[in-house]
């Protein structure tokens, strides 16, 4: 396992359990390869979302200090944010857009509140706030950028509260939410279902959010995912992309609210669902399905499937959650 990895992280990874009961069920445990091959911020997920370790444990902290001085990371902090001066409404959402693109990627690279660079971001995503809560664009925008801020350390920010109470306002009487600009021709709000795709992106976000996870608001929208389980949407928003079997989430554009199966079994289990479950048990062994031979999990279903780090990270996480309850 040492290729790679730096002398004093591989004496604490040396002291890790790496074959949990809950790699049982899987064909092949992915994790030496995952090490192996990964970056810093790969193996910090693993050490936090696979093996659950606390920020305070010494191998999360001699990752954590590796972080930002990745090429990659180093490269998103360097790239400018191009906020227009203008007037105009759209070019406000487009600004809004490429912030929320540049949190993910620094996101995806282990970056947190208080890191090089971290915190003037999100006071530039907080600027864009509306003093109601509202964030620019549609309600899968507003929902996604709570959802990472929730993900820097903004959990329990009061501003950012209001931001969540602001789409729970919003939520339909079937438990999902639908904007506006989704409403298809021939038919008006009272009679198109919800957006099962913009409805996950708010759950997750809420989810994410643990004063909320267990909430009415909450349940009622599982309670709607549960009826469209693999459904055809109501709306066009990512039907192009296959979106049951996509579980991969993307650094732009529509890919940044993919997720699939994968992200409904997230929220399900944020919110405290468990095995026993019908739709969580059904989620898991659809999930379990997916995985190759390698081990890890792919990107989306296909009948070639590309290996993902990030999407096994997440289902692995999920899993030893499921198995402590």
């Amino acid at each position: 396992m040492k290729q790679n990895i730096p002398e004093e992280e591989y004496k604490h990874w040396k002291q890790i359990n790496l074959w949990p009961n809950f790699i049982k069920p899987l064909i092949k445990n992915p994790l030496l390869d995952i090490l192996q091959k990964g970056q810093p911020h790969i193996r910090y997920y693993v050490a936090r979302d696979v093996v659950g370790l606390p920020f305070i444990h010494p191998l999360v902290l001699t990752i954590n200090k590796t972080l930002h001085y990745q090429k990659k990371y180093k490269k998103i902090l360097r790239d400018e944010v191009s906020f227009t001066i203008s007037n105009s409404a759209k070019q406000r959402e487009l600004d809004f857009i490429f912030l929320m693109e540049k949190l993910h990627g620094l996101i995806s690279f282990g970056g947190y509140k208080h890191m090089k660079g971290v915190d003037d971001f999100i006071i530039n995503a907080m600027e864009f706030q509306n003093p109601d809560g509202r964030f620019p664009g549609l309600y899968h925008h507003h929902a996604r950028m709570c959802y990472l801020l929730v993900r820097l350390g903004l959990q329990g920010n009061r501003l950012l509260d209001r931001s969540f109470n602001w789409i729970i306002e919003r939520q339909r009487e079937d438990g999902g939410w639908l904007h506006r600009s989704m409403i298809q021709k021939g038919k008006s709000n009272k009679t198109q279902k919800s957006c099962i795709w913009t409805s996950a992106e708010i759950l997750l976000a809420l989810s994410s959010r643990r004063s909320m996870a267990k909430s009415e608001s909450v349940k009622k929208g599982i309670e709607f995912l549960s009826k469209q389980l693999f459904n055809d949407n109501s709306t066009p928003f990512l039907a192009h992309l296959s979106p049951w079997d996509y579980f991969a989430v993307g650094a732009k554009g529509e890919t940044l609210f993919t997720g699939g199966s994968l992200k409904i079994l997230e929220i399900l289990v944020n919110h405290g669902l468990d095995k026993k479950n019908k739709m969580v048990d059904k989620l898991t062994s659809g999930l379990l399905l997916t995985q190759m031979d390698t081990g890890y999990f792919p990107a989306q279903k296909s009948k070639s499937p590309i290996p993902d780090p990030y999407v096994t990270i997440r289902f692995l996480k999920l899993l030893r959650i499921l198995s402590s309850k």
